[in-house]
């Protein structure tokens, strides 16, 4: 599957980079010759043609071979780097952060860290960028576990049991939401040999559960 898919990934980025050539050429023309109804329609063309190779980049994300580069990191430094990203999400949300150990484990830090930026802006999201976020750090013998919490619409019975499938969104703007966030943070998780569980209802909020190995 993985070199099936590359291969086709290769042959429609080449037919991709022909559209996209000719269409500039065909907009060029247009442009010059003021013909304002065809440079939006080649416009919309070039349009699809960027999404599509968006896809295609994704979906090579998706399947190729990641390896791991395990240093000792602190968690809770990751936690608080994310969010200092997020900051100007933040302005209208209370964030309770219950921090109960310094939570040393070997990871990958850089995919570590994709995974919980992931996740705290799925929570923000889900918020509409105003509610409640609480986070907690709980440490064990051979664990570490992070407990991400939300105020925000929830997720449904029904689409709960499909949140890790590639390309699943519950998402509204399925133009730039590919679904394929969640799915990364499972596979992170799992090379890790941790785990990640999601509880949650419809207009109660979500929980999002991650233990990692020490």
């Amino acid at each position: 599957m993985t070199s099936g898919t590359a291969m086709l990934n290769h042959a429609l980025k080449n037919d991709l980079g022909k559209i996209k050539l000719f269409s500039d050429k065909i907009k060029r023309f247009a442009v010059d010759c003021s013909q304002q109804e065809l440079t939006e329609d080649i416009q919309v063309i070039l349009n699809a043609q960027q999404h599509i190779y968006s896809l295609l980049n994704r979906i090579q994300e998706q399947i190729k071979e990641r390896t791991l580069y395990l240093d000792m990191i602190n968690l809770i430094e990751i936690l608080e780097r994310c969010l200092r990203t997020l900051g100007p999400f933040l302005t209208e949300i209370r964030v309770v952060r219950d921090y109960g150990s310094s939570a040393l484990l070997l990871c990958d830090e850089d995919q570590i860290e994709e995974v919980f930026y992931n996740i705290l802006s799925n929570a923000l999201e889900a918020m509409s960028y105003r509610g409640k976020l609480t986070i907690r750090v709980l440490e064990s013998k051979k664990n570490v576990v992070v407990e991400i919490k939300d105020t925000g619409v929830g997720i449904s019975k029904e689409n709960l049991p499909r949140i890790f499938d590639p390309f699943f969104t519950t998402k509204g703007d399925s133009s730039r939401n590919f679904g394929l966030g969640l799915s990364y943070c499972y596979n992170v998780i799992r090379m890790h040999r941790g785990s990640i569980e999601i509880l949650s209802k419809e207009n109660q909020g979500t929980t999002v559960f991650i233990k990692l190995p020490k």
